[in-house]
């Protein structure tokens, strides 16, 4: 089921979420650290007279604080973030260019990998942090060549020191980085799946409706909710064990799966109780699918240690925007029409 689960409902929207505020808050944070040094930085080569690196702080430190008020909203953070982390390490390559600046502007190689992996990402981060460390540590070992003319062994050993260093910290931040993403993955997969059944949970299924809503609402789109709840399944309990039960929860998760359209979303809300989201979907439609459900569920072959048990279900239709406009309005008529259809015999699809 895990397998299903990640290829037709994986969590984007949850994993973003999470994500995206923390990454809001990390790059505020740089934005304004890295103003403040720049400002420093700029002031220092004014009197050095390094007027086009202290020119080109000052903007890059006066840009990232008009950009704070723009953090917290934009669509568009990683392109934010991406063009100034480029100009700040434009800014760290002419340093190390300046000959006439510190001999220690090289230490500021070693940031570029570790702000480039906290603030942008795998991906992004590669691609970004590798051609300056590349181009920076080639510039810098020429320099340092033609300083030393005749480099002795332990001016190479010194070279050597600073682009194993480099290597080093760019291999470190690439696997960190890689392994810090596949945990925060695993933990939102967790934390918005179902255990027993492998699918989404109560929390992401409000997450998703309240999205789709979101999205129909822009595109003028119909959509359609079905609430199911499997009839008389205390007696499953009852009778053969609540072991007996969770195979059937488990086997019905599977079911519903694989019965829907790539586009749909199926979710455990509890209980013996599921949700299905069917997009693009009005009540003509969803009423043909809702049935499909329904049918499949009664023909499935259920079993517990090999042998047969017959489920049914009764499904509750509700059409947005018909039925309701919000979250609680929807599930709200899908629900009462479940129970409808529970007290007037159970195995059947109430739509509007």
């Amino acid at each position: 089921m895990q397998r299903d689960y990640e290829g037709r409902h994986s969590l984007p929207e949850a994993e973003f979420n999470i994500a995206d505020a923390h990454r809001r808050r990390m790059i505020r944070l740089l934005f304004v650290l890295a103003s403040g040094i720049l400002f420093v930085y700029a002031s220092i080569n004014f009197i050095e007279e390094l007027y086009l690196l202290a020119v080109l702080q000052l903007i890059c430190g006066v840009a990232g604080l008009l950009s704070l008020s723009r953090l917290a909203r934009t669509r568009h953070l990683m392109v934010w973030t991406f063009g100034f982390l480029f100009a700040l390490y434009v800014i760290v390559f002419l340093a190390v260019l300046t000959v006439e600046g510190s001999d220690t502007n090289y230490v500021w190689i070693y940031i570029i990998p570790v702000l480039s992996y906290a603030m942008l990402g795998l991906r992004p981060g590669l691609l970004i942090s590798l051609p300056f460390m590349l181009i920076t540590m080639t510039v810098l070992v020429i320099q340092q060549l033609d300083l030393y003319g005749d480099p002795s062994l332990r001016e190479l050993s010194n070279l050597l020191n600073l682009v194993a260093s480099a290597v080093l910290m760019m291999v470190f931040m690439h696997f960190y980085e890689k392994g810090r993403a596949e945990t925060q993955r695993q933990l939102v997969y967790m934390a918005a799946t179902d255990a027993l059944t492998g699918l989404p949970n109560r929390g992401q299924f409000q997450t998703t409706l309240r999205s789709v809503i979101a999205d129909s609402k822009r595109r003028r789109a119909e959509f359609t909710l079905v609430v199911l709840d499997l009839d008389r399944f205390k007696q499953v309990n009852d009778t053969r064990g609540h072991d007996a039960g969770d195979e059937i929860l488990r086997q019905l998760g599977q079911c519903m799966s694989d019965g829907l359209r790539e586009s749909d979303f199926v979710a455990r809300l509890g209980g013996e109780e599921f949700a299905v989201i069917l997009r693009e979907a009005s009540m003509p439609v969803a009423a043909a699918l809702a049935e499909s459900i329904r049918e499949k569920i009664a023909n499935y072959p259920f079993s517990y240690e090999g042998l047969p048990i017959q489920v049914h279900a009764t499904l509750g239709v509700a059409v947005f925007p018909h039925d309701g406009e919000d979250a609680t309005a929807l599930y709200k008529a899908a629900d009462e029409r479940l129970y409808r259809g529970k007290h007037h015999g159970r195995n059947r699809v109430v739509s509007a």
